[in-house]
């Protein structure tokens, strides 16, 4: 319950700095020319399009491979090869209240892009070895937009990757590079003996890259480079997107997107909540039954209860967060919050007043 108020109380000042921050960059951008700057436009937030290009190509430093001369942003992919654990468990209401329950446990070895640690399984025989190879990124040299340069973490955000084509002489180039077994293998480098038997540990590797291509920047012009821009509201703004965007639509997309990340966060914060709550009760719903159908009834009642308090406290701490940026949102989510607990209060009164249904009395005859 504490981790799911802070992270509601931080996803909601994120996105009021967020939000006031890309208001205030959307009013004082300027359009200027790449091929041209003007120096009078020195320490102002500026608006920018044209082709990327860079020095040279990303290239992976550890195999060797490429991005054909044209990908300015480099990504190596890596599927292992491991154990997974699975569990299930089965619980049992005992008669007299408290349950009992049975954890049982399978393996299966399944292809990962995370190294999957087999230091806690539960039944041995079952080692994940250290990953021979792990995802990299790599950034061509001197990206840049006409005369402006780009500073490297300001293509991450970059979208449009493709996949690199292998050859053979890739996958010879990446064994003597890294002194693994490779060969090529549908359009990937599988290290391993034998893709059609794998064994726990081989490796499938894959390159994409995000190729040169027309693309939108805004930042603070420094010289002849591109930096982050200080808001007085908190953020920092440098953003490059692909494609042509005039300044406005690339703001009103920024701010889509902050808009859409508030609310996965809002609605990862109110689950966290609402299982803390539950978490709580459920003791409470198996202390309190003596026989498997009161605990059920009493379960539901503590669900019921973990949503009532999660509906005043998950929409108190948005408002209280809102509050000084717009007082008038903030009372909306508290009355909207109010009114989702009263209407869960109303319903749990209802299923307690709920009479028995009559049973049939036969008539005369």
């Amino acid at each position: 319950m504490l981790a799911a108020a802070v992270l509601l109380w931080w996803n909601e000042g994120r996105a009021v700095t967020t939000a006031r921050s890309l208001g205030e960059g959307a009013g004082a951008v300027v359009a200027i020319d790449p091929a041209r700057p003007d120096p009078a436009r020195q320490g102002q937030l500026v608006h920018l399009t044209g082709p990327l290009n860079a020095a040279g190509p990303a290239v992976d430093a550890e195999t060797g491979i490429g991005a054909a001369g044209q990908g300015v942003v480099l990504r190596r992919r890596v599927q292992i090869y491991q154990w997974r654990e699975q569990s299930n468990r089965n619980t049992q209401e005992r008669l007299g209240g408290g349950q009992t329950t049975t954890t049982f446990y399978r393996y299966e070895r399944v292809w990962s892009d995370q190294p999957i640690d087999s230091a806690n399984f539960q039944s041995p025989g079952h080692a994940n070895p250290p990953p021979r190879l792990r995802e990299a990124r790599w950034v061509a040299t001197n990206p840049t937009v006409g005369a402006i340069g780009l500073p490297p973490e300001a293509l991450n955000g970059l979208g449009g990757a493709r996949p690199v084509p292998l050859t053979p002489a890739d996958a010879a180039q990446f064994g003597q590079r890294t002194g693994l077994h490779a060969q090529l293998n549908g359009g990937e480098i599988y290290v391993g003996f034998s893709p059609a038997a794998p064994a726990i540990g081989d490796l499938r590797v894959t390159w994409e890259a995000v190729p040169r291509q027309p693309v939108t920047a805004v930042g603070q012009l420094l010289g002849s480079a591109l930096g982050p821009y200080q808001t007085r509201a908190g953020d920092r703004i440098l953003v490059l997107r692909e494609g042509t965007l005039a300044a406005d639509a690339l703001f009103a997309r920024e701010q889509q997107s902050n808009h859409a990340l508030t609310w996965i966060l809002r609605g990862v914060g109110v689950l966290l909540m609402f299982a803390g709550f539950a978490l709580v009760a459920a003791p409470l719903a198996v202390l309190g039954a003596v026989l498997p159908i009161l605990s059920q009834i009493a379960a539901f009642g503590a669900l019921l209860g973990a949503f009532v308090l999660t509906a005043v406290l998950a929409p108190a701490v948005v408002a209280l967060a809102w509050f000084a940026a717009r007082p008038l949102l903030s009372l909306g989510v508290l009355v909207a919050g109010a009114a989702l607990a009263a209407a869960g209060a109303w319903l749990g009164r209802r299923r307690r007043a709920a009479p028995a249904a009559p049973g049939r009395v036969p008539g005369p005859g």
